[in-house]
């Protein structure tokens, strides 16, 4: 993601298509496959490190680690610091200095380049998308990838006794790794199922963010670079380049972040991105188009811009909402920013000669060391926290604690994430009359967060609750990947069995649980099979239920409220994802003769078919996006009383 001394147009060009891919994407215009943009920047970073280890080969024959690694921490160190203090500065001028401490793991990780493991490790628990450093996993398999190169350098120059031998054991080993990168990839992405790799390794996941399978793609670039063979002809170029540029733009428009991913989708982005690099001094239309000067421009400021654009759309957002005008304000300010980042600190730091090594290293440990020490020492003040993905006007200490309250006694088992499994499930019943019937709510944070609407229904309609809810763990009979939900769920089967509940009430979050973006104003294309999937899933839970003699009850995931309105039909996702759950319940229902009770959360929150985070006297109703405040419970309880009215009767 960086640029080098032989300044290339073309290859700077596709830098700048490489990033605004990247940022349309980030900011939901064009492109719902513009991630594709990372995988253009690896081989450019390959083929770029090739040619200039190269030219040091030729010139010396031999590489300079000492000098490669300065250059690189001379390049990438300064802007990254910069962007990780002044994140740091504005969450806390924005949102209080408690909520600094929200950013310690990523900005730590993301300083020392090993945020990829972090992210992997967060195992889908953590909501990405409102991290504002997760863009620094791709820097960082970049630089662990160049830490590791000197060994396939190291494994190639063994008892080689020339240049030339040295080169080609170089290409062979390098091409040996780059199949091996590339079948792991393939294997985990594609057919993790059929090598029968455990699932709750989430292989597909570690493959996304490890270095290993993402480093064939570098390797594609730097072997091409090594190699030598740099040109084809000039028609088949013109050809096969101009194929190259419309399939980049083409994968960008029709790849989403719902398609199996890199896999064998990245296999053409790779190849393409490799193609064009091939006779850069051409004059062909696409070679002139990326050398144009908006192209290069962008190129230029590319590192910066790549590493500005996410802090700044996520904390516009997060303060402001993600109206259309707040998103392209944020872009815009990420560009400018960007290009005084380029002149102000990257040039400088880039240009100097740094004659005392031992200055430069302490200037480096200083940068590396500076964002961390920020972030440790911040989140010790105190101070108060506006965390919401809406705007939220300041509210009273009072009003505020009323808000964000959900549980209304020590009975309730609401987080058992948190405070452990208990002994018995008697322990999580709200409400001590056992001649009451007794029904559960059961699943995930989802549960939790309308948890008080369900107990006051139930208690205006004589009925007890055992409320029970894991984050994470939404409450399905079907296995999950994380073995901590089956544990989860084995247990509250078990406690069905033996308590033998009037009902069961199901509220879990759907969208939550699959990988990537979460848009609910369109369906993705790689969506609709893990749809089928999921509905799958409650069809099985469902049918388990009513052949234990157990009524149930299923509420839908709340509409996910990213601003303060929106209007119904905007929620396309949403839609889909109901009509397979009542597809896969309509069958269950025809089976057993019963029928299953469902709940519409919209049908509150929704007044003439437009959706508020906020009731008529200005109240907000979420807790954040995607989960009920106290309020926002009370407001959907009304839904439940036909419920237990039914149950009742």
């Amino acid at each position: 993601m960086h640029g080098s001394s032989t300044r290339i147009p073309l290859i700077q060009g596709l830098r700048g298509l490489a990033v605004s891919l990247v940022v349309l994407y980030h900011a939901g215009f064009l492109f719902n496959g513009g991630f594709i943009g990372v995988d253009i920047f690896f081989v450019i970073s390959g083929f770029v490190i090739g040619q200039s280890l190269g030219r040091e080969i030729a010139q010396s024959d031999k590489v300079s680690w000492s000098h490669f690694f300065f250059r690189r921490a001379r390049r990438l160190i300064p802007a990254l610091s910069l962007t990780l203090v002044v994140t740091v500065i504005a969450y806390w001028a924005l949102f209080g200095v408690k909520s600094v401490a929200t950013l310690a793991k990523s900005l730590t990780s993301g300083s020392l380049f090993v945020s990829n493991f972090y992210f992997f490790l967060e195992r889908g628990y953590v909501d990405l998308a409102s991290d504002p450093l997760r863009n620094l996993w791709s820097l960082s398999v970049e630089e662990q990838f160049y830490f590791a190169l000197p060994i396939l350098f190291v494994v190639a120059g063994f008892r080689s006794p020339s240049k030339d031998q040295m080169l080609r054991k170089l290409l062979l080993a390098g091409f040996a790794v780059l199949v091996i990168s590339f079948a792991a990839n393939i294997i985990l992405v594609n057919y993790s199922l059929s090598f029968s790799v455990p699932q709750f390794l989430l292989p597909g996941r570690f493959a996304f963010f490890s270095p290993f399978t993402r480093a064939w793609e570098f390797l594609v670039g730097l072997l091409l670079a090594l190699s030598g063979k740099n040109s084809v002809s000039k028609g088949f170029y013109q050809f096969a380049g101009g194929l190259s540029v419309v399939g980049l733009i083409f994968a960008a428009w029709w790849l989403d972040s719902w398609q199996p991913f890199p896999g064998w989708f990245a296999l053409p982005v790779v190849l393409a991105s490799a193609f064009l690099m091939l006779n850069s001094d051409q004059k062909t239309w696409f070679t002139k188009l990326l050398s144009t000067r908006p192209f290069v421009n962008l190129g230029d400021i590319s590192y910066s811009l790549y590493l500005l654009h996410w802090p700044v759309l996520v904390i516009a957002k997060q303060k402001f909402g993600d109206e259309d005008r707040v998103v392209v304000a944020a872009v815009l300010l990420s560009i400018l920013s960007s290009v005084a980042m380029y002149q102000f600190v990257e040039n400088p730091f880039r240009r100097k000669s740094w004659g005392n090594r031992k200055a430069f290293a302490l200037s480096i440990a200083a940068l590396v060391l500076l964002p961390i020490f920020m972030v440790r020492v911040t989140a010790n003040f105190d101070g108060e926290i506006v965390n919401s993905e809406v705007a939220v006007p300041s509210k009273s200490t009072d009003e505020e604690s009323r808000q964000s309250r959900i549980s209304l006694g020590s009975n309730l088992c609401l987080d058992v994430y948190k405070k452990g499994l208990p002994e018995d499930v008697s322990q999580c019943v709200e409400g001590s009359d056992e001649s009451m019937p007794l029904v559960f709510l059961l699943g995930d944070s989802h549960a939790y967060s309308v948890s008080e609407g369900v107990i006051a229904a139930a208690k205006r309609n004589g009925f007890r609750v055992m409320t029970w809810s894991r984050s994470g763990c939404p409450f399905l009979i079907t296995s999950s990947v994380n073995r901590l939900c089956n544990g989860n769920r084995d247990f509250l089967l078990n406690a069905i069995k033996n308590e033998k509940p009037a009902a069961v009430l199901i509220v879990n979050g759907v969208n939550h649980y699959f990988e990537g973006a979460r848009d609910e104003s369109f369906v993705p294309r790689g969506s609709r099979a893990r749809i089928k999937s999921v509905a799958a899933s409650y069809g099985e839970t469902i049918e388990f239920l009513l052949r234990s003699n157990v009524r149930t009850v299923l509420m839908y995931e709340v509409p996910n409220m990213n601003r303060k309105e929106r209007d119904l039909s905007e929620f396309l996702l949403r839609r889909e994802i109901i009509k397979a759950l009542d597809k896969q319940i309509s069958n269950v229902e025809e089976r057993f003769g019963l029928e299953v009770a469902r709940i519409d959360p919209a049908d509150a929150l929704c007044l003439n078919d437009i959706c508020r985070s906020y009731d008529s006297e200005g109240n907000f109703l979420y807790a954040d996006g995607q989960h009920l405040n106290a309020d926002g419970a009370l407001l959907v309880s009304r839904l439940f009383d036909d419920v237990f009215i039914a149950l009742k009767n």
